[in-house]
């Protein structure tokens, strides 16, 4: 009988825990839905409208790359992937028959590091281009940033939840008063909660609470990844960082029969400019003669320090994005079929 009351609690227990989950996604997918325009990423990890399963005469393309490719400081349809994929298939797509989708897989502070687990954690889009677009995030040593790979349930189900984000912007606006700017900056808080406003605080907290739960318990089975990398190379050249997890993506792309196309991004400092060098030193003594992989540098095609491109002397503004677009498209119109 006491054996009977353990499994039924125990089969309770699960029973209310999966339950628990069906509501939090549910929740999230709620949210994702309603701030689509908004949100950073949508529920798949990728900045943009969900792609479902490529079709026959689809050709697709996934752009890898940091905060200027993301599209940071404009919407994900000003983005240099959303414009590429709109010009690919105003002059292109009516020669070829062809339908192009690109695909931003780009964010924040990733690095050549993060490309290697991008292109691995999304290879179910069934890409056939690969896009890299980079530099800015490599000019020191050691970037493994890898945003997606922060979050347990993510690893796991390649879903990206927006619900602790905006259970923590609520709760920020509702203790601020509505000025979520000053919570960002962590400013002193001048506004005192009414009873009622408490109460929905603690509430989301809770919820806030059962998420954390769930995640705890996806990270303790899915382990996260260590950098493959000897890190005594760098005593003779201090580009070889960079250059190693560079190689690492292209070569996984390849063994996947994708072709790929390197950008260099506008130059930002002459450091900039020398890592771009090791980066073609590297391209021409790797894959010299391969016509899966093409390189074009894009480093001069305007200064960032021109305020019509550039709001902040490293992410581009709308304008700026439409002009990237164009030259890039100008470059890989005929490598692109």
């Amino acid at each position: 009988m006491r054996t009977k009351n353990i499994l039924f609690t125990v089969a309770a227990i699960f029973l209310v825990f999966i339950f628990a989950v069906i509501a939090l996604i549910g929740l999230d997918v709620m949210y994702h839905q309603k701030y689509i325009d908004r949100a950073g990423l949508n529920y798949r990890g990728y900045r943009g409208k969900v792609s479902g399963k490529k079709r026959p005469s689809e050709i697709r393309i996934v752009m890898l790359g940091g905060s200027s490719l993301f599209g940071y400081g404009v919407q994900y349809n000003q983005a240099i992937p959303a414009l590429l994929e709109e010009k690919l298939n105003a002059q292109t797509a009516s020669k070829t028959k062809k339908k192009y989708s690109v695909i931003n897989l780009a964010y924040n502070n990733e690095g050549a590091y993060a490309f290697y687990f991008n292109l691995q954690d999304f290879a179910y889009l069934d890409y056939d281009y690969v896009i890299i677009y980079d530099g800015y995030n490599d000019l020191g040593v050691g970037n493994v940033v890898v945003y997606r790979h922060n979050d347990p349930v993510f690893r796991m189900f390649n879903y990206m939840p927006i619900l602790p984000l905006i259970i923590k912007e609520k709760i920020l606006c509702m203790r601020y008063s509505g000025n979520l700017e000053d919570a960002y900056r962590s400013k002193k808080v001048t506004f005192t909660p009414t009873p009622k406003d408490q109460i929905k605080i603690s509430a989301l907290e809770n919820s806030l609470k059962n998420y954390s739960a769930i995640e705890n318990i996806i990270k303790r089975i899915n382990k996260t990844e260590k950098a493959d990398f000897d890190i005594d190379v760098l005593k003779n050249d201090p580009w070889a960082w960079y250059t190693h997890y560079m190689r690492k993506a292209v070569d996984y792309a390849l063994s996947r029969n994708k072709k790929v196309i390197i950008i260099t991004q506008p130059y930002i400092s002459d450091t900039h400019r020398n890592q771009q060098k090791s980066l073609r030193e590297m391209l021409n003594k790797t894959y010299a003669g391969n016509s899966s992989v093409a390189y074009f540098d894009l480093g001069d095609s305007f200064h960032l320090e021109d305020t019509s491109f550039c709001f902040d002397g490293m992410h581009l503004n709308i304008k700026g994005c439409e002009v990237m677009a164009e030259y890039i498209f100008e470059r890989i119109k005929e490598l692109i079929h």
